[in-house]
Protein backbone atom coordinates (compact mmCIF):
# COMPACT_ATOMS: atom_id res chain seq x y z
CA UNK A 1 0.00 0.00 0.00
CA UNK A 2 1.44 3.39 -1.06
CA UNK A 3 0.28 6.48 0.84
CA UNK A 4 1.15 10.09 -0.04
CA UNK A 5 0.48 13.55 1.40
CA UNK A 6 -1.66 12.50 4.39
CA UNK A 7 -1.63 14.57 7.59
CA UNK A 8 -3.75 12.04 9.54
CA UNK A 9 -3.93 8.30 8.87
CA UNK A 10 -5.83 5.38 10.41
CA UNK A 11 -4.77 1.77 9.76
CA UNK A 12 -7.35 -0.80 10.86
CA UNK A 13 -5.66 -3.93 9.54
CA UNK A 14 -2.53 -5.74 10.59
CA UNK A 15 0.36 -7.15 8.58
CA UNK A 16 0.45 -4.48 5.89
CA UNK A 17 3.45 -3.03 4.11
CA UNK A 18 2.95 0.75 4.03
CA UNK A 19 5.02 2.98 1.75
CA UNK A 20 4.68 6.61 2.89
CA UNK A 21 5.44 10.10 1.74
CA UNK A 22 7.09 10.60 5.10
CA UNK A 23 7.52 14.41 5.05
CA UNK A 24 3.87 15.32 5.71
CA UNK A 25 2.29 12.74 8.04
CA UNK A 26 1.60 14.19 11.50
CA UNK A 27 -0.77 11.72 13.21
CA UNK A 28 -0.96 7.91 12.95
CA UNK A 29 -3.63 5.61 14.46
CA UNK A 30 -2.95 1.85 14.39
CA UNK A 31 -5.24 -1.08 15.23
CA UNK A 32 -3.35 -4.33 15.40
CA UNK A 33 0.35 -4.85 14.79
CA UNK A 34 2.86 -6.41 12.44
CA UNK A 35 2.73 -3.51 9.98
CA UNK A 36 5.90 -2.68 8.07
CA UNK A 37 6.57 1.01 7.36
CA UNK A 38 8.74 2.18 4.48
CA UNK A 39 10.63 4.24 5.47
CA UNK A 40 10.69 3.36 9.16
CA UNK A 41 8.79 5.66 11.52
CA UNK A 42 11.94 7.27 12.92
CA UNK A 43 12.37 8.87 9.47
CA UNK A 44 9.11 10.85 9.74
CA UNK A 45 10.37 14.37 10.61
CA UNK A 46 7.00 15.97 11.46
CA UNK A 47 5.16 13.00 12.97
CA UNK A 48 3.56 14.39 16.14
CA UNK A 49 1.53 11.54 17.57
CA UNK A 50 0.99 7.76 17.40
CA UNK A 51 -1.87 5.83 18.98
CA UNK A 52 -1.73 2.03 18.86
CA UNK A 53 -4.44 -0.38 20.07
CA UNK A 54 -4.94 -4.15 20.08
CA UNK A 55 -1.19 -4.62 19.68
CA UNK A 56 1.38 -6.89 21.30
CA UNK A 57 4.40 -4.64 20.79
CA UNK A 58 5.54 -1.11 20.04
CA UNK A 59 4.93 0.03 16.43
CA UNK A 60 8.51 1.36 16.24
CA UNK A 61 12.10 0.49 17.06
CA UNK A 62 13.29 4.08 17.35
CA UNK A 63 11.41 7.26 18.18
CA UNK A 64 10.67 9.85 15.46
CA UNK A 65 12.58 13.09 16.15
CA UNK A 66 9.55 15.30 16.88
CA UNK A 67 7.11 12.77 18.34
CA UNK A 68 5.03 14.42 21.06
CA UNK A 69 2.98 11.46 22.28
CA UNK A 70 2.93 7.65 22.03
CA UNK A 71 -0.21 5.92 23.29
CA UNK A 72 -0.10 2.11 23.43
CA UNK A 73 -3.49 1.51 25.05
CA UNK A 74 -6.10 -1.27 25.17
CA UNK A 75 -3.45 -3.73 24.03
CA UNK A 76 -1.55 -6.83 25.15
CA UNK A 77 1.88 -5.44 26.10
CA UNK A 78 3.56 -7.36 28.92
CA UNK A 79 6.57 -5.07 29.16
CA UNK A 80 7.83 -1.64 28.08
CA UNK A 81 10.22 -1.90 25.15
CA UNK A 82 13.70 -0.81 26.20
CA UNK A 83 14.02 2.10 23.76
CA UNK A 84 15.12 5.55 25.03
CA UNK A 85 12.27 7.96 24.43
CA UNK A 86 12.78 11.15 22.44
CA UNK A 87 13.53 14.35 24.41
CA UNK A 88 10.48 15.87 22.69
CA UNK A 89 8.11 13.18 24.00
CA UNK A 90 5.69 14.68 26.52
CA UNK A 91 3.27 11.74 26.91
CA UNK A 92 3.85 7.96 27.02
CA UNK A 93 0.70 5.96 27.72
CA UNK A 94 0.77 2.22 28.29
CA UNK A 95 -2.37 1.82 30.40
CA UNK A 96 -4.88 -1.02 29.88
CA UNK A 97 -2.17 -3.58 29.12
CA UNK A 98 -0.75 -6.70 30.81
CA UNK A 99 2.50 -5.11 31.94
CA UNK A 100 4.36 -6.73 34.81
CA UNK A 101 6.98 -4.65 36.62
CA UNK A 102 9.84 -7.07 35.95
CA UNK A 103 13.01 -6.29 34.06
CA UNK A 104 11.86 -2.87 32.91
CA UNK A 105 14.87 -0.55 32.57
CA UNK A 106 13.23 2.80 33.34
CA UNK A 107 16.61 4.47 33.75
CA UNK A 108 17.47 3.76 30.11
CA UNK A 109 13.96 4.34 28.75
CA UNK A 110 13.58 7.72 30.43
CA UNK A 111 17.19 8.86 30.48
CA UNK A 112 16.61 11.73 28.02
CA UNK A 113 13.23 12.90 29.33
CA UNK A 114 13.24 12.84 33.12
CA UNK A 115 11.13 15.79 34.25
CA UNK A 116 9.65 16.41 30.79
CA UNK A 117 7.67 13.23 30.24
CA UNK A 118 4.18 12.54 31.48
CA UNK A 119 4.26 8.78 32.09
CA UNK A 120 0.90 7.01 32.41
CA UNK A 121 1.28 3.45 33.75
CA UNK A 122 -1.75 2.03 35.54
CA UNK A 123 -1.31 -0.39 38.47
CA UNK A 124 2.45 -0.72 37.97
CA UNK A 125 4.80 0.48 40.75
CA UNK A 126 7.83 1.97 39.03
CA UNK A 127 11.41 1.50 40.20
CA UNK A 128 13.10 4.54 38.71
CA UNK A 129 16.19 5.36 40.74
CA UNK A 130 17.48 8.88 41.29
CA UNK A 131 21.15 9.15 40.27
CA UNK A 132 23.63 9.77 43.04
CA UNK A 133 24.29 13.44 43.83
CA UNK A 134 21.43 14.41 41.48
CA UNK A 135 20.49 18.13 41.66
CA UNK A 136 17.48 19.59 39.85
CA UNK A 137 18.82 22.79 38.34
CA UNK A 138 15.70 24.97 38.18
CA UNK A 139 15.61 28.71 37.47
CA UNK A 140 13.50 31.43 35.85
CA UNK A 141 14.52 33.75 33.04
CA UNK A 142 13.23 36.96 34.66
CA UNK A 143 15.16 38.83 37.34
CA UNK A 144 11.80 39.48 39.01
CA UNK A 145 8.10 38.97 38.35
CA UNK A 146 6.18 42.04 37.14
CA UNK A 147 2.44 41.59 37.59
CA UNK A 148 -0.24 43.20 35.45
CA UNK A 149 -3.50 43.12 37.41
CA UNK A 150 -2.04 40.41 39.64
CA UNK A 151 -0.88 38.06 36.88
CA UNK A 152 2.26 37.39 34.83
CA UNK A 153 3.93 34.73 32.68
CA UNK A 154 6.99 33.04 34.20
CA UNK A 155 9.50 31.25 31.95
CA UNK A 156 12.53 29.18 32.88
CA UNK A 157 13.83 25.62 33.07
CA UNK A 158 12.89 22.55 35.13
CA UNK A 159 9.89 24.28 36.69
CA UNK A 160 7.91 21.03 36.89
CA UNK A 161 4.49 19.91 35.71
CA UNK A 162 2.28 21.23 38.48
CA UNK A 163 2.79 23.60 41.37
CA UNK A 164 0.51 23.55 44.38
CA UNK A 165 -1.32 26.77 45.24
CA UNK A 166 0.03 28.51 48.31
CA UNK A 167 0.77 31.96 49.71
CA UNK A 168 -2.35 33.34 47.91
CA UNK A 169 -0.69 32.30 44.65
CA UNK A 170 -2.08 30.14 41.84
CA UNK A 171 0.41 28.71 39.33
CA UNK A 172 -0.96 27.31 36.05
CA UNK A 173 1.27 25.22 33.79
CA UNK A 174 1.33 26.44 30.17
CA UNK A 175 4.36 24.50 28.91
CA UNK A 176 5.65 21.81 31.29
CA UNK A 177 8.96 22.73 32.92
CA UNK A 178 9.26 25.89 30.81
CA UNK A 179 6.31 28.27 31.03
CA UNK A 180 3.77 29.01 33.78
CA UNK A 181 1.19 31.65 34.58
CA UNK A 182 1.47 33.09 38.07
CA UNK A 183 -1.57 34.77 39.64
CA UNK A 184 -1.24 36.50 43.01
CA UNK A 185 -4.58 36.98 44.77
CA UNK A 186 -3.54 39.98 46.80
CA UNK A 187 -2.67 43.58 46.02
CA UNK A 188 1.09 44.13 45.78
CA UNK A 189 2.10 47.80 46.14
CA UNK A 190 5.36 49.63 46.57
CA UNK A 191 8.83 48.52 45.49
CA UNK A 192 9.50 44.93 44.31
CA UNK A 193 9.12 42.58 47.28
CA UNK A 194 10.76 39.22 48.07
CA UNK A 195 8.52 36.40 46.89
CA UNK A 196 8.77 32.61 47.04
CA UNK A 197 7.09 29.90 44.97
CA UNK A 198 7.31 26.31 46.20
CA UNK A 199 7.94 24.07 43.20
CA UNK A 200 8.19 20.83 45.23
CA UNK A 201 7.61 20.86 48.98
CA UNK A 202 8.80 17.27 49.51
CA UNK A 203 12.19 17.91 47.92
CA UNK A 204 12.49 21.46 49.24
CA UNK A 205 12.53 23.09 45.81
CA UNK A 206 11.65 26.74 46.46
CA UNK A 207 12.01 29.48 43.88
CA UNK A 208 13.03 32.80 45.45
CA UNK A 209 12.35 35.93 43.40
CA UNK A 210 10.68 39.33 43.72
CA UNK A 211 7.25 40.55 42.68
CA UNK A 212 5.79 43.98 41.86
CA UNK A 213 2.52 45.26 40.39
CA UNK A 214 2.67 47.42 37.23
CA UNK A 215 -0.93 47.43 35.99
CA UNK A 216 -2.91 50.57 35.20
CA UNK A 217 -6.46 51.50 34.25
CA UNK A 218 -7.35 53.75 31.30
CA UNK A 219 -10.16 55.95 32.60
CA UNK A 220 -10.76 58.35 29.71
CA UNK A 221 -9.73 59.00 26.10
CA UNK A 222 -10.61 62.27 24.39
CA UNK A 223 -9.62 63.66 21.00
CA UNK A 224 -10.28 67.24 19.92
CA UNK A 225 -9.62 68.62 16.45
CA UNK A 226 -7.87 71.95 15.87
CA UNK A 227 -7.39 73.81 12.57
CA UNK A 228 -8.25 70.89 10.36
CA UNK A 229 -4.93 69.05 10.43
CA UNK A 230 -4.25 69.05 14.20
CA UNK A 231 -5.78 67.07 17.01
CA UNK A 232 -5.32 67.07 20.80
CA UNK A 233 -5.34 63.57 22.26
CA UNK A 234 -5.94 63.31 26.02
CA UNK A 235 -5.55 59.90 27.69
CA UNK A 236 -6.23 59.68 31.43
CA UNK A 237 -5.19 56.58 33.36
CA UNK A 238 -4.44 55.58 36.95
CA UNK A 239 -1.82 53.20 38.36
CA UNK A 240 -2.50 50.29 40.68
CA UNK A 241 0.94 50.86 42.18
CA UNK A 242 2.20 54.44 42.60
CA UNK A 243 5.78 53.21 42.95
CA UNK A 244 6.21 53.23 39.16
CA UNK A 245 6.16 56.48 37.18
CA UNK A 246 4.41 55.79 33.87
CA UNK A 247 5.57 56.76 30.40
CA UNK A 248 3.35 57.22 27.36
CA UNK A 249 4.27 56.76 23.72
CA UNK A 250 2.51 58.22 20.67
CA UNK A 251 4.03 57.42 17.27
CA UNK A 252 7.47 56.94 18.90
CA UNK A 253 7.18 60.27 20.71
CA UNK A 254 7.82 60.03 24.46
CA UNK A 255 6.86 62.93 26.75
CA UNK A 256 8.56 63.76 30.03
CA UNK A 257 7.84 61.15 32.68
CA UNK A 258 5.37 62.62 35.15
CA UNK A 259 2.52 61.36 37.23
CA UNK A 260 0.23 63.86 35.49
CA UNK A 261 1.33 65.18 32.13
CA UNK A 262 0.05 66.38 28.77
CA UNK A 263 1.98 65.66 25.60
CA UNK A 264 1.20 67.71 22.49
CA UNK A 265 2.14 66.29 19.11
CA UNK A 266 1.22 67.64 15.69
CA UNK A 267 0.64 65.05 12.99
CA UNK A 268 -0.03 66.13 9.40
CA UNK A 269 -3.11 64.20 8.33
CA UNK A 270 -3.99 63.45 5.68
CA UNK A 271 -0.56 63.73 4.06
CA UNK A 272 -0.48 64.58 0.33
CA UNK A 273 2.76 63.95 -1.56
CA UNK A 274 1.77 64.12 -5.22
CA UNK A 275 -1.01 64.64 -7.77
CA UNK A 276 -0.78 63.20 -11.27
CA UNK A 277 -2.90 62.26 -14.27
CA UNK A 278 -2.45 60.35 -17.50
CA UNK A 279 -4.15 63.25 -19.30
CA UNK A 280 -1.69 65.97 -20.35
CA UNK A 281 -4.49 68.54 -20.20
CA UNK A 282 -7.11 68.23 -17.46
CA UNK A 283 -10.76 68.61 -18.29
CA UNK A 284 -14.18 67.26 -17.38
CA UNK A 285 -13.90 63.50 -16.76
CA UNK A 286 -10.12 63.48 -16.30
CA UNK A 287 -8.88 60.96 -13.70
CA UNK A 288 -6.46 62.33 -11.09
CA UNK A 289 -4.23 60.13 -8.90
CA UNK A 290 -3.68 61.45 -5.35
CA UNK A 291 -0.70 59.94 -3.45
CA UNK A 292 0.18 60.25 0.24
CA UNK A 293 -0.84 58.80 3.61
CA UNK A 294 -4.57 58.50 4.27
CA UNK A 295 -4.89 55.74 6.86
CA UNK A 296 -7.63 53.10 6.81
CA UNK A 297 -11.24 52.98 7.87
CA UNK A 298 -12.14 56.55 6.93
CA UNK A 299 -15.79 57.22 6.01
CA UNK A 300 -15.77 60.54 4.12
CA UNK A 301 -13.31 61.83 1.52
CA UNK A 302 -13.58 64.94 -0.65
CA UNK A 303 -11.18 66.58 -3.13
CA UNK A 304 -11.66 70.16 -4.34
CA UNK A 305 -9.57 72.13 -6.87
CA UNK A 306 -9.62 75.75 -5.76
CA UNK A 307 -9.41 79.01 -7.71
CA UNK A 308 -7.51 81.23 -5.34
CA UNK A 309 -9.03 80.65 -1.92
CA UNK A 310 -12.43 79.62 -3.26
CA UNK A 311 -13.57 76.12 -4.23
CA UNK A 312 -14.14 75.73 -7.94
CA UNK A 313 -14.03 72.10 -9.16
CA UNK A 314 -14.86 68.85 -7.37
CA UNK A 315 -12.87 65.68 -7.99
CA UNK A 316 -15.08 62.73 -7.04
CA UNK A 317 -13.16 59.77 -5.45
CA UNK A 318 -13.49 56.37 -7.14
CA UNK A 319 -14.63 54.21 -4.21
CA UNK A 320 -13.21 50.86 -5.37
CA UNK A 321 -9.71 52.34 -5.78
CA UNK A 322 -9.14 53.67 -2.25
CA UNK A 323 -6.01 52.53 -0.37
CA UNK A 324 -4.05 53.92 2.56
CA UNK A 325 -1.41 55.42 0.23
CA UNK A 326 -3.29 56.46 -2.91
CA UNK A 327 -6.69 56.94 -4.50
CA UNK A 328 -8.18 58.18 -7.77
CA UNK A 329 -10.83 60.81 -8.41
CA UNK A 330 -12.74 62.11 -11.46
CA UNK A 331 -13.03 65.85 -12.27
CA UNK A 332 -16.62 66.99 -12.69
CA UNK A 333 -15.57 70.15 -14.58
CA UNK A 334 -12.49 71.96 -15.88
CA UNK A 335 -10.30 73.27 -13.03
CA UNK A 336 -10.17 77.05 -12.83
CA UNK A 337 -6.54 78.06 -13.07
CA UNK A 338 -4.50 80.57 -15.04
CA UNK A 339 -1.76 79.48 -17.39
CA UNK A 340 1.46 78.77 -15.49
CA UNK A 341 -0.12 79.56 -12.12
CA UNK A 342 -0.25 77.13 -9.22
CA UNK A 343 -3.45 75.38 -8.27
CA UNK A 344 -4.43 74.60 -4.68
CA UNK A 345 -6.07 71.22 -4.05
CA UNK A 346 -7.92 70.60 -0.77
CA UNK A 347 -8.27 66.99 0.48
CA UNK A 348 -10.63 66.47 3.43
CA UNK A 349 -10.82 63.11 5.23
CA UNK A 350 -13.35 62.61 8.05
CA UNK A 351 -13.16 66.32 8.89
CA UNK A 352 -9.36 66.59 8.80
CA UNK A 353 -8.09 68.55 5.83
CA UNK A 354 -4.83 69.36 4.11
CA UNK A 355 -3.95 71.41 1.02
CA UNK A 356 -1.46 70.75 -1.76
CA UNK A 357 -0.25 73.22 -4.40
CA UNK A 358 0.81 72.11 -7.86
CA UNK A 359 1.00 73.28 -11.45
CA UNK A 360 -1.41 71.66 -13.87
CA UNK A 361 -2.34 72.04 -17.52
CA UNK A 362 -6.00 72.37 -18.44
CA UNK A 363 -7.92 72.45 -21.70
CA UNK A 364 -7.54 76.23 -21.52
CA UNK A 365 -3.76 75.69 -21.51
CA UNK A 366 -4.06 73.43 -24.54
CA UNK A 367 -6.04 76.08 -26.42
CA UNK A 368 -3.46 78.78 -25.67
CA UNK A 369 -0.59 76.56 -26.78
CA UNK A 370 -2.24 75.44 -30.02
CA UNK A 371 -3.61 78.86 -31.11
CA UNK A 372 -0.83 81.08 -29.73
CA UNK A 373 -3.32 82.76 -27.42
CA UNK A 374 -5.99 82.98 -30.15
CA UNK A 375 -3.48 84.67 -32.45
CA UNK A 376 -3.56 87.79 -30.31
CA UNK A 377 -7.17 88.55 -31.18
CA UNK A 378 -9.04 86.83 -28.36
CA UNK A 379 -8.87 84.54 -25.29
CA UNK A 380 -9.28 80.83 -24.72
CA UNK A 381 -12.12 79.91 -22.35
CA UNK A 382 -12.07 76.93 -19.94
CA UNK A 383 -13.61 74.67 -22.60
CA UNK A 384 -10.67 75.24 -25.02
CA UNK A 385 -12.61 77.59 -27.34
CA UNK A 386 -11.23 80.92 -28.64
CA UNK A 387 -13.46 83.89 -27.84
CA UNK A 388 -12.45 86.62 -30.32
CA UNK A 389 -12.34 90.31 -29.41
CA UNK A 390 -15.33 91.96 -31.12
CA UNK A 391 -13.85 95.45 -30.76
CA UNK A 392 -11.12 94.40 -33.19
CA UNK A 393 -13.54 93.27 -35.87
CA UNK A 394 -14.91 89.87 -36.71
CA UNK A 395 -12.54 86.88 -36.80
CA UNK A 396 -12.82 83.19 -37.48
CA UNK A 397 -10.54 80.12 -37.45
CA UNK A 398 -9.55 80.64 -33.79
CA UNK A 399 -9.37 84.41 -34.30
CA UNK A 400 -6.66 84.00 -36.94
CA UNK A 401 -8.54 85.34 -39.96
CA UNK A 402 -10.78 88.43 -40.15
CA UNK A 403 -14.08 88.52 -41.96
CA UNK A 404 -14.12 91.05 -44.88
CA UNK A 405 -15.99 94.31 -44.33
CA UNK A 406 -16.94 97.24 -46.62
CA UNK A 407 -16.15 100.92 -46.02
CA UNK A 408 -18.07 102.34 -49.06
CA UNK A 409 -19.83 101.18 -52.21
CA UNK A 410 -21.91 102.05 -55.29
CA UNK A 411 -24.58 100.28 -57.28
CA UNK A 412 -23.97 99.37 -60.94
CA UNK A 413 -27.17 98.27 -62.54
CA UNK A 414 -25.26 96.20 -65.04
CA UNK A 415 -22.64 94.70 -62.78
CA UNK A 416 -22.94 94.99 -59.03
CA UNK A 417 -19.58 95.68 -57.45
CA UNK A 418 -18.40 96.83 -54.11
CA UNK A 419 -15.41 99.13 -53.90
Amino acid sequence: MSISYYLFLILWNSLQTCIFQNLTLKTLFLFGDGNVFIPSLDNFPVLNGIQSENATSYPLTKFPPKLNYLRNVNSFLNTITNIPVSPFLSELRIDSNNIMNQGIDYNNILKDSVGNLKLVVYSVPTAVTIPANFICDYAIDQTGLILVFGSTIMTGRNLGWTVASSNNTVVTTLVPNRKMQVTVNQVITGAPQPFSITLNAALGYVLDTTVAEAGFNVTNIKIQQYNGARALLVVTFSNLNDYFSPTAHLDNFTPDTQMINTADKTIIYPLITNLSSEDEYLGTGSIVKVSGQFGVGYTTLTVVFQEGDLPYTNCVPIVNNLTSTEFYCVLDSVPGTLDGATTTVNVTEDGFWQTFTTQIKTLQTQCNEQTNFCHGHGECNRSSVCICNINQGSYYNNCSKPYPFATSGQVNDQNTTID
